[in-house]
């Protein structure tokens, strides 16, 4: 994955994400979606220093 962000478009909720994303919120088993976030959602208890964007992986289940 990899995604090239000039730093003025982010969002603060989920899910902001560049990739193989969902349509929906429903969770569809595992590598359905393999996305890049950009954002400053705290949402599930992640975050980087200071108060964001932050980049992270969007996997789903945690699946690669």
């Amino acid at each position: 994955m990899y995604s090239v962000f000039d730093g003025t478009r982010s969002s603060s909720f989920c899910c902001f994400d560049y990739g193989n994303a969902e349509m929906s919120g429903v969770d569809e088993g595992n590598a359905t979606m393999e996305a890049i976030y950009w954002g400053s959602d705290t949402q599930f208890g992640q975050s980087g220093g200071g108060s964001g964007p932050w980049v992270a992986a969007d996997l789903e289940n945690g699946s690669q």
